[in-house]
């Protein structure tokens, strides 16, 4: 290894350490609250998200807002450059950083979470209601609409008219899940009228 790759490869240690210093030092938004020993933000992180490591009937009404913060959540340059980056490390610097969990994998897990909450999770409806409706991943927006069909009832007005539009949605895998919660919320809507809120 040359001496400048050998430059390259610790001063770039030494920022992801530095960044994540700070990150832990510095935390933004809600508290992360301790479930079975370990934080929330441990399970919207574990890979895959589909392994049951956590039940979702031990979390109580203050998961919700750290829930609603991780639907918020984007992968900015910086850290979609460390994301990229982190393969590239050496490995007893990945094992001390860990794995960098990009945003739509944490998003699709809180989704579940929140789902698994039921109406326990009613104030993160606005925010699923948004991701439903942005241009993120199929991934996230397929998972808020399951999350919306566990959550919402047919009486929820916003959540009905957001289900009937992405029923129209150019994506495939959006428009499937989003007939199958309407029919979901509402079984009298059959399958030919299920744009109809």
């Amino acid at each position: 290894m040359t001496k400048r790759r050998r430059i390259v490869l610790w001063s770039a240690a030494a920022l992801a350490v530095l960044g994540v210093t700070v990150w832990l030092i510095c935390p933004s938004g809600p508290p992360d609250p301790v479930y079975n020993g370990h934080r929330l933000s441990f399970y919207l992180s574990v890979l895959p998200p589909s392994q049951d490591w956590l039940n979702t009937d031990l979390l109580d009404s203050n998961a919700v807002p750290y829930l609603v913060h991780t639907l918020k959540q984007h992968d900015g340059s910086v850290r979609r450059a460390y994301i990229r980056c982190y393969p590239r490390l050496p490995a007893w610097l990945q094992n001390r950083l860990g794995y960098p969990t990009p945003a739509v994998r944490r998003k699709f897990t809180a989704c579940g979470f929140l789902g698994g909450m039921g109406p326990t999770a009613r104030p993160a409806i606005p925010d699923l209601i948004q991701l439903v409706g942005s241009s993120e991943e199929t991934l996230a927006r397929v998972s808020a609409i399951q999350a919306l069909s566990r959550i919402a009832s047919r009486n929820d007005g916003d959540v009905m008219a957001c289900l009937a539009t992405a029923s129209k949605d150019a994506d495939i895998s959006v428009r499937t899940a989003a007939v199958i919660a309407l029919q979901q919320l509402d079984p009298r809507i059959g399958p030919n009228d299920a744009t109809m809120p």
